[in-house]
């Protein structure tokens, strides 16, 4: 009794004195010092900061990943055109074309979904520029002159009269598109190839077809052209050009109407000699973008105004059916469209605000849906090409939207472990207040109560401000996104960005004062009111009370992840396999990453000090003995809340260059996918069937002439293209077959074609230098380069023999052996994946003849048709030089009546985007690093107030201020620049594993 009534009375006693000693002192509590006032200002300005970044940031980067979908829409209508979905009459009918006023009438009317609709035509046209025709004598808006014309010219003289055109002339002789070529080779030279449009500018633009198409409708008896046609043909606004094009339907249906009037001499012959139009119109305009209305690849684009056309062409018939004028000028030709185009209603980029392509395929199917059955499926074929291009998108889609996600989950974390640190540091600093408010009679739950309504006090206006300035940064983003993608409106989705805002906003503080309310409760009142001995610590001793009562929270937390871990690798990662959930799969594999980056921060802690030793004597060598050894022992007693922003300047550095590494190979990939499919930098696509032999001297003399052109190679058209016939690859017993494409491919072809992209599973052993060189031996000529797929399907070996089933009647088989097995290779399609069941094969070009001749008698090498040309360019061209080559290569391609193709143009679309998430990711990494420097601030400056004694003392012994400030400063630049050697390192490490050792050999799989 009597020891436990004096340890009272000490008790009392040492509270009294310290009361005492507080109020004579001045300590702390009625009158703090300026330098303790200054620290709780500097840790409520940057408590404040970091809760309008958290508020603020969120609700723009959750804006950002919202409109993400909106992205690559938008490269997707760059590619293919603001098409949601065009309607066309099925191949199997005898439709060749679609009443678009009375679909219009049946479907449209109150249902506003199926309202926005416009018809089109497309027809392959030869274009002549008038200005460098032969026009003595010779007038081209003269009809008698265009299709018949002058006595004595080439033409003329197979005119055998008035009512059979040079057009016709004699069938069995010449072909009629021929006959009237002869007449415009004669007086214009050749022609240019082009694609004749006709558009309803008005329904069109109702529709939103085209939102970057600035030009007004097409004046009558005008064309627009595009820039690269217009540039081949030498052509400029305001000169006369003059199309060819047939259009024999619709002159059949104008027929009917004049079965009353005398036919004379018109026969059969004569009126299908006629169906080629000749017509001379003026280039109103010239455009360079498409603006939304065409795809990208239209280069050789023509434009005309669907309302005028019928009586712009009406008034340029052949002689020979001058009868057919009347009843052709009444044609409507909106009762005969070609095919129909159909838009989503108002604004149509609501259906495709998802990040998860199968919600936006499910959405946009089921409106396609309810329109192709209105209309009657039975008879209609409908192409969603939009929908096509963004499946090609997904994976890169679904990466970005990850991406972001990610992005937002580390600054969440990143300023929560701000706020706790500045909330243990003033809880560090306020341990005397907080001992002598437990003094005087308040309870833990007081305390707890005290440290959450200094939190809050800090949150809650920081909130408020928060919202204010995300307003504004919303505005910036949305304004940003504008300017970059032409956007003229987009959907609102501000409200949900600022709940998620405040919700990120409010729990950032919550979650940060656990741990500073547990270091508060965990002080005891003894240490806390002894304001004599320095709270800096060399050695820390710790004692655990082995009581049942205590919680053993490490335990609890390794637990719970280790069981998270379980359910996410049991449960979860089947679950994504099995229902082929993609997002779901990177979801778990990039929490995975994130937990690798984790503890691969913490696991960096243990080597802190090696390196910090390591950076003073590299970086400060040249420093006196003293100011180092002092900086060492600073950076061991301040080790311990150093750690913090060792930690925040580590991990924001790895996670800035983990982000950084995934969104270059996200670009990277994207290019190098589209350099595959062209099978080189510069090519040429023939989608008629010109034949490689007259083709290919012609582009030999191309490349012999130009310098910077090393060598071409050719692709042939598939065999079931020139057949017409499906082929399968079968085993010898017939039992296992897969469809297949066979082409045929030059000996240089892989030498020529982008480097990189052939990857061999298997092979003959050769003395070629390349495969498709082996092909043209003897062996090679009953020999097939496959995909490594039927390698594992068909049990196949080099030694093996298969059949090529070639349908005819009867089905015919060639016996063929692999020369090899093939994981992938440059513009065709051959994997080793399932996905790729439908795989292409290669031969040579005798061998193709050969297979072709199982079907056509006499066919031969010559006849076979050209679908690719391949150029090699010289090494190190700048971008003007191939800019000149790409020109070039279009002029030959005109000639032969093809295409040019730049692999360039393909990447201009998907450069936006990654321009603005250029912008996006340097916005983060200067975000990470304010608040890491945040972080430094409020550590250095509580390491300061922590050491002031020993400062007093240093100064008192001569230490001058300079000396002690670039001791703070050298001790701030070992922090971090051992930091950034952790978080470099760690960096580089969780990027490898996502970073294929050959970036070319993922292509493979990205295909799939």
């Amino acid at each position: 009794m009597h020891k436990v009534a004096a340890n009272a009375i000490n008790l009392k006693i040492d509270k009294t004195m310290a009361l005492r000693e507080a109020r004579g002192n001045k300590v702390q509590a009625d009158m703090p010092s300026s330098g303790f006032t200054d620290s709780l200002q500097c840790n409520y300005v940057l408590g404040l900061a970091s809760c309008i970044l958290a508020v603020s940031l969120v609700a723009a980067m959750n804006t950002l990943f919202e409109y993400t979908p909106l992205l690559f829409l938008s490269i997707a209508e760059y590619n293919v055109g603001e098409i949601d979905v065009t309607v066309h009459p099925s191949s199997w009918t005898t439709l060749s074309f679609l009443n678009f006023s009375n679909v219009r009438r049946t479907i449209g009317g109150d249902d506003v979904l199926f309202n926005y609709s416009s018809p089109r035509w497309s027809l392959s046209t030869s274009v002549w520029n008038a200005k460098f025709c032969n026009q003595d004598g010779w007038n081209f808006r003269n009809a008698s002159d265009r299709y018949l014309g002058k006595a004595g010219s080439k033409c003329g003289m197979h005119a055998e009269s008035q009512t059979l055109s040079c057009v016709a002339g004699n069938p069995l002789d010449m072909l009629m598109w021929d006959k009237l070529s002869l007449l415009t080779t004669e007086q214009c030279g050749a022609s240019d190839h082009g694609q004749l449009f006709l558009i309803d500018s008005f329904l069109e633009e109702r529709m939103g077809l085209g939102s970057h198409w600035h030009l007004d409708p097409v004046p009558a008896g005008g064309v627009y052209l595009h820039r690269d046609l217009a540039t081949m043909m030498n052509a400029t606004v305001g000169d006369d050009v003059i199309l060819q094009f047939s259009l024999g339907d619709l002159l059949r249906i104008a027929l009917p109407g004049s079965l009353t009037a005398p036919l004379g001499d018109h026969d059969s012959v004569s009126f299908l000699s006629s169906t080629s139009i000749l017509l001379p119109v003026r280039v109103s305009n010239i455009f360079e973008q498409s603006g939304g209305k065409l795809d990208e690849e239209a280069t050789d684009a023509v434009v005309m105004e669907y309302s005028t056309f019928i009586e712009t062409v009406s008034k340029n018939l052949s002689p020979n059916v001058q009868y057919l004028e009347d009843s052709f000028s009444q044609i409507d030709l909106y009762e005969f469209a070609q095919y129909l185009c159909y838009n989503l209603p108002p604004p149509r980029s609501l259906f495709y605000m998802k990040n998860d392509y199968s919600a936006v395929q499910t959405k946009v199917l089921q409106m396609i849906s309810r329109l192709v059955t209105k209309i009657g499926f039975e008879f209609i074929d409908a192409r969603i090409m939009l929908l096509e291009e963004l499946r090609i998108l997904r994976t890169i889609s679904i990466f970005l939207g990850l991406i972001i996600n990610i992005i937002i989950v580390a600054l969440v974390f990143l300023l929560c472990l701000l706020m706790y640190s500045l909330l243990i540091i003033s809880v560090e600093n306020r341990a005397f207040d907080l001992g002598v408010l437990r003094m005087v009679g308040m309870t833990r739950t007081g305390v707890i109560r005290l440290l959450l309504l200094q939190t809050f006090l800090t949150s809650v206006p920081g909130w408020a401000i928060g919202l204010l300035v995300s307003k504004f940064l919303i505005a910036a983003v949305l304004d940003l996104l504008k300017s970059i993608f032409e956007w003229k409106s987009v959907p609102e989705v501000e409200t949900f960005s600022i709940l998620y805002a405040t919700f990120i906003g409010l729990l950032v503080p919550a979650v940060a004062v656990v741990l500073p309310i547990r270091k508060a409760l965990s002080v005891s009142l003894t240490d806390a009111l002894d304001i004599q001995r320095n709270k800096v610590v060399a050695v820390k001793v710790s004692l655990e009370r082995a009581s049942e009562n205590i919680i053993p929270t490490p335990l609890i937390v390794i637990g719970g992840l280790m069981t998270m871990f379980g359910v996410l690798v049991y449960y979860m990662f089947p679950l994504a396999l099995l229902t082929f959930n993609l997002t779901l799969l990177l979801y778990i594999f990039f929490a995975l990453l994130m937990g690798i980056l984790a503890g691969l921060v913490l696991l960096s802690l243990n080597i802190e000090r090696p390196v910090e030793y390591l950076v003073t004597n590299l970086f400060f060598w040249w420093s006196q003995d003293s100011m180092r050894t002092t900086l060492q022992k600073n950076l061991i007693a301040h080790r311990i809340r150093n750690r913090k922003t060792t930690l925040m300047y580590s991990l924001s550095l790895a996670f800035v260059v983990f982000v950084i590494v995934l969104l270059s190979m996200q670009i990277e990939q994207f290019k190098l996918n589209q350099l595959r499919k062209n099978g080189s930098v510069l090519a040429m696509y023939c989608p008629t069937l010109v034949t490689a032999a007259s083709a290919s001297r012609d582009i030999d003399g191309f490349v012999k002439s130009n310098t910077n052109v090393k060598d071409f190679a050719l692709v042939s058209h598939s065999l079931r293209t020139v057949t017409s016939q499906n082929n399968r690859i079968r085993t010898l017993g017939r039992v296992v077959s897969a469809g297949n494409d066979v082409y045929a491919v030059s000996p240089n072809f892989l030498k020529v074609a982008s480097q990189g992209f052939l990857t061999i599973r298997d092979q003959h052993p050769s003395y070629f230098d390349q495969l498709t060189e082996s092909l043209y031996s003897a062996m090679g000529s009953q020999s097939m380069l496959i995909g490594s797929l039927y390698m594992d399907n068909m049990a196949m070996t080099l030694n093996s023999s298969f059949l090529l089933q070639l349908q005819g009647e009867p089905v015919k088989y060639e016996r063929l052996r692999p020369m090899a097995f093939l994981d992938g290779v440059p513009k065709l399609t051959m994997s080793r994946y399932p996905a790729r069941q439908f795989q292409d094969a290669i031969v040579s070009f005798p061998t193709f003849a050969r297979l072709v001749r199982h079907l056509k008698e006499g066919y031969s090498v010559r006849d076979i048709p050209l679908y690719y040309a391949l150029f090699e360019l010289k090494e190190g061209l700048s971008q003007e030089d191939m800019n000149d080559i790409s020109d070039q290569i279009s002029n030959l391609a005109s000639d032969l009546g093809c295409r040019p193709r730049d692999v360039r143009s393909r990447y201009r679309g998907f450069q936006i985007a990654s321009d603005a998430m250029g912008i996006f990711s340097s916005l983060t990494t200067s975000v990470a690093l304010v608040v890491s420097f945040f972080s430094l601030v409020s550590s250095m400056f509580a390491n300061i107030q922590e050491q002031a004694k020993e400062l007093g003392l240093l100064r008192a012994i001569g230490v001058t201020r300079d000396w002690i400030a670039r001791l703070y400063t050298m001790e701030a630049t070992v922090l971090v620049l051992s930091s950034a050697l952790l978080g470099l390192g760690i960096g580089a490490i969780v990027a490898s594993t996502v970073t294929p050792a050959h970036p070319l050999r993922c292509l493979q799989t990205y295909q799939i």
